[in-house]
């Protein structure tokens, strides 16, 4: 993911976007140990469309946006070659699909089916451009029949295949790709271009699990320097069967995966030796390195379960997850992506 923002300018600008969606809310306090502790008794949901209209709390959502520059500002960069904007992009993944956005857009909510309805539940506004997720960010909802003007696109979107001219230059194309469907709307048609041209299976995370990830091995002497990190988050939330689908993919750079492997090891470990049952999000992060005596290279994975604020590091090993090893994980689009982030709605 981007340098440009650190997991304190993160929560800074999760605070302010609270602040400013939500004047009513309480952001003088940790926004992501609370909400995670609320989540922890949350089972898998069933959506109603009555919910529309009858909301009660203000909107809960995340926005954050990475101050990467294009030369054309924020959305609308200039497409005079790949050469001179790749720098400025960043993928974004769901389910079985991959592709890449102008860095600087920012995350939220894309329309869910409920019942006989569409909605979309949660920011950002749509003069934002954004990257949206079928998952509802907020309990204030508002109907969708059709994409509405903007940038941004839609993961996982239900709206049918095909393009939409909706007026002021704006163009809405709606595509599948490996069983998923992404709606990608501009006034931008380079950038519209980009973008589906840029769809590929996701890279360096499998795009669904049978079963909820686990750690089968651990190094033995652990690791030496710490390089780097992927994250691999999955939900089984809405899912009949009981897959995993990938819902997030980043990554840590060396100092951010660095924070994390200090904060899991920070001596206050406490085996659990088993996770809660809370377990419909699951978290994979595997940290590369180098082994102990520094000219190995190795890597060492561990599973998060973020709506019991567990971590695994090792077959039979389940240990509580600090709110620090917490927040140098949930980076980008993640607080408004996983329910375990987002806290309780209503």
């Amino acid at each position: 993911m981007n340098d440009a923002i650190d997991d304190m300018e993160l929560e800074e600008q999760f605070r302010a976007s609270l602040q400013r969606h939500a004047e009513d809310a309480d952001t003088s306090v940790d926004l992501l140990g609370p909400a995670q502790a609320s989540a922890r008794g949350r089972r898998r949901r069933t959506w109603a469309a009555g919910a529309v209209g009858l909301a009660a709390a203000a909107l809960v959502t995340a926005v954050v946006v990475q101050n990467v520059g294009g030369p054309g500002g924020p959305g609308k960069p200039q497409f005079a070659g790949d050469e001179e904007v790749t720098d400025q992009w960043r993928s974004e993944s769901w389910h079985g699909v991959e592709l890449d956005v102008p860095a600087d857009w920012a995350w939220g909510s894309g329309p869910v089916e409920s019942g006989n309805e569409t909605l979309r539940c949660g920011g950002p506004d749509e003069a934002l451009p954004y990257v949206g997720r079928a998952v509802m960010a907020s309990d204030v909802c508002a109907m969708v029949d059709e994409p509405v003007r903007g940038t941004y696109v839609w993961l996982g979107a239900t709206m049918p295949a095909g393009t939409r001219d909706l007026g002021g230059g704006y163009v809405s194309r709606t595509v599948d790709f490996h069983g998923t469907r992404i709606t990608v709307t501009t006034d931008n048609e380079a950038l519209s271009d980009h973008i589906i041209e840029s769809l590929r299976a996701p890279e360096g995370c499998a795009p669904s699990l049978d079963a909820a990830p686990t750690v089968d091995s651990m190094l033995t002497e652990g690791m030496g320097d710490v390089t780097g990190a992927r994250i691999c988050a999955y939900s089984r939330f809405e899912s009949d069967d009981g897959t995993y689908w990938l819902v997030y993919n980043a990554t840590l750079d060396a100092r951010q995966a660095m924070r994390y492997h200090d904060a899991l090891y920070d001596g206050t470990r406490q085996n659990d030796r088993e996770f809660c049952d809370q377990r419909d999000e699951m978290v994979l992060v595997r940290m590369e390195g180098t082994d102990f005596y520094g000219d190995v290279p190795v890597t060492q994975d561990s599973v998060v379960a973020p709506l019991c604020q567990q971590w695994s590091g090792g077959p039979g090993s389940v240990t509580p997850m600090s709110d620090e090893a917490e927040r140098t994980w949930a980076v980008g689009g993640l607080p408004v992506t996983l329910y375990a982030l987002i806290g309780p709605m209503g």
